[in-house]
């Protein structure tokens, strides 16, 4: 309701308090004033127009629902009286833009803004970078040394960027990769909410806000009674508004103390703080993250650069008190306007040898993992399994040991049934066929879970490997005994020619259909593809689904997910529907099997007796737009290429099923 004046306030506030203020005494005689619970009450009373004073808005901010009472708040905007584009939200974001930019005019601020941080991390990582943010389009880049206690030498160069469309990274892999979904929008509002872009009025547009009135989502962010939440997320119509960050206001001073930030099924606080002016813009010197595993890294903020507007080729620099002198990839030309924009793919750690063959024999163990031969620096040791769901190579601590590695730095990761501890190491050279890749990095770590395979097996090759081939493989093994061999070319990118590619593999089996492609997709360096699935208890689905030719079964999904796609636990029959098996986390994982129809990659139609899911009471998709995993036996009896380079999948069933449904393709399941 529309806010009473202050003198009728505080008159019915009087009254009020006199009411209660007359008690009875115990023989219930003649009521009695209690002055002293009446003299305490005033005071209180008397001091509330002024604190309500100092977050309500004026006049021409307020509506006559927007503000209200909630619990011990005292008055917040309530996000059902809020709607985007309401006044009080404007007044949050004027309030907040005004504190931090210190009233400057849009047109007076400079153009640019460059920060030198460091980090320290509770695992002994360390850090130090610069990141630039462009305040008339909201465009950054970032650049960061990460190195370890126990081997300062051996660092990490890391990079990302947006220039406005596209978001990228560059990470150890030394390969620049572009985010989509979830991991796109929470780099964008991470960047705009440290530099608190997002209350900028041009920036405003793009984004989507409210405030949060839940008492319990108050209380889990750690709201006080002086504090509003404004959540922010990118507009829908212009993004896919999967990831969204609740940003903390102390009303007392409009500037903000922690965000909380959503996205690929994961949670990450930062808390801001001590807000300090540098040229006349208010920044937080002291940060504190904390991931949805608990880790904490604290951040400072050393110095601060800005390149003005009317001479974008002249900074002014503060006095910095840690120099990044010896890390020159650091430097950010501010004459360089290319220098947000994604950079080259080119690779210049790998050397190939004309004079080999591109084949290499593989083989498929028994639960269908691909596995090819590998010299690690120069010695074979087994085995290495092909996987596009993961992010990193990894070789096993027996290797590494073996090798004699040395090991610097160690961290856990979030896998299948649990989180997987490992070091890393770095080798001097992986060969692989015609191949050969200089001072590689794995993650040294337990792989006991593919102990039973029947041949030994080294460790794996994900990402970092994959985006520096091409392959052409041909998968007709058993999926159920030790099999091959098979064949795997191996491809330069640099001189791949796609179109020779696809035609080669049609050339080679002239009876088979043609070859169906679909783009690859990356979510924390995983491989995504589009797929639909026809379980045998509805209709088909299209989903966005990680391809895992590290997983040994066909499908798997979220229990409750796969039910919104028809596809439901087999009730009956000769097999038992529930089972267990091991996670690469070490827990046993419970799953219930779900018969598929049949599933269709890239307009390729694969359908098997063999086809099963499982079905997990486990959340493990990547993004809140992914729904299930295609394992290694999909490919059981294919073709394919993995094109990372190019983001590309090719694929070609070479046993087709021709009186398999027709096709039907429905929006995305998430």
């Amino acid at each position: 309701p529309t806010m009473a004046p202050t003198g009728l306030l505080v008159a019915v506030s009087t009254l009020f308090i006199l009411a209660l203020s007359i008690l009875r005494d115990p023989k219930g005689n003649k009521p009695t004033i209690n002055l002293k619970t009446s003299v305490r009450a005033w005071s209180h009373v008397k001091s509330l127009p002024t604190r309500l004073n100092t977050i309500r808005p004026p006049t021409r901010y307020r509506r006559a629902s927007g503000f209200r009472p909630q619990g011990r708040r005292e008055w917040v905007v309530s996000a059902a009286d809020a709607p985007q584009g309401s006044l009080e939200v404007d007044y949050v974001l004027d309030k907040i833009y005004q504190s931090v930019f210190r009233g400057v005019d849009i047109a007076a601020l400079p153009t640019e803004i460059e920060h030198l941080t460091s980090a320290q991390e509770d695992t002994g990582k360390y850090s130090i970078g610069r990141n630039r943010m462009r305040l008339t389009d909201g465009a950054f880049v970032g650049r960061d040394v990460e190195t370890f206690e126990e081997n300062p030498e051996n660092n990490f160069i890391f990079s990302c960027g947006y220039d406005g469309e596209t978001v990228w990274v560059v990470d150890e892999s030394k390969f620049p990769v572009e985010l989509s979904y979830d991991e796109r929008e929470a780099m964008i509002l991470g960047y705009w909410i440290f530099g608190s872009l997002y209350t900028l009025p041009h920036l405003r547009k793009d984004l989507q806000h409210t405030i949060v009135s839940d008492s319990v989502e108050l209380a889990e962010l750690g709201a006080g009674e002086n504090d509003v939440v404004l959540r922010i997320q990118l507009r829908s119509d212009k993004y896919s508004s999967l990831a969204y960050s609740s940003i903390v206001v102390d009303t007392k001073t409009w500037l903000p103390k922690l965000s909380s930030s959503t996205y690929c099924n994961m949670e990450k606080s930062i808390s801001l703080e001590d807000w300090k002016p540098s040229y006349g813009i208010l920044m937080p010197t002291k940060t504190i993250s904390t991931d949805s595993e608990g880790k904490k890294s604290t951040g400072y903020l050393n110095a601060v650069s800005v390149f003005p507007k009317e001479n974008t080729n002249a900074g002014s620099n503060e006095d910095e008190s840690v120099t990044d002198g010896k890390y020159p990839s650091l430097h950010i030309d501010p004459r360089n306007s290319n220098v947000y924009q994604k950079p080259s793919s080119e690779i210049r750690d790998t050397y190939w040898n004309t004079t080999m063959p591109n084949a290499v024999e593989i083989r498929t163990s028994r639960s269908g993992y691909i596995l090819i031969p590998a010299k690690i620096d120069g010695e074979d040791l087994g085995y290495w399994i092909i996987d596009t769901g993961a992010s990193s190579n990894a070789i096993t601590t027996w290797g590494a040991k073996r090798l004699g590695l040395s090991i610097f730095g160690n961290d856990s990761a979030k896998v299948l049934g649990g989180n997987a501890e490992f070091t890393y190491v770095q080798a001097s050279s992986l060969e692989v066929g015609p191949m050969k890749w200089s001072d590689p990095i794995f993650l040294a770590m337990s792989l006991d879970s593919t102990k039973n395979e029947g041949v030994r097996i080294v460790g794996i090759l994900g990402f970092d490997f994959l985006s520096r081939v091409i392959l052409e493989m041909r998968l007709s093994g058993s999926q159920s005994s030790w099999a091959g061999p098979n064949l795997a070319n191996l491809y330069d990118p640099q001189t791949y020619d796609r179109d020779e590619g696809l035609g080669r593999l049609r050339a080679s089996d002239k009876n088979a259909p043609e070859m169906g492609t679909t783009g690859l997709k990356f979510l924390s360096k995983t491989a995504h593809i589009e797929a639909t699935v026809k379980g045998s208890n509805g209709e088909p689905s299209t989903n966005l689904m990680m391809l895992d030719t590290g997983a040994g079964n066909c499908l798997h999904f979220d229990k409750t997910k796969a039910a919104e796609c028809g596809i439901v636990e087999e009730k009956g029959g000769l097999f038992a529907s529930t089972s267990y098996f091991m996670g690469a986390g070490g827990a046993q994982v419970k799953s219930v099997r779900a018969s598929i129809d049949w599933l269709e990659i890239g307009g390729v139609k694969l359908r098997s007796e063999g086809f099963d899911a499982e079905l997990l009471d486990y959340h493990d998709d990547m993004s809140s737009a992914a729904n299930g995993i295609l394992g290694v036996k999909v490919l059981d009896g294919c073709k394919v290429i993995i094109n990372y380079p190019q983001q590309e999948l090719g694929i070609q069933a070479l046993k087709p099923d021709l009186k398999s449904p027709p096709r039907r393709l429905f929006p995305f399941k998430s």
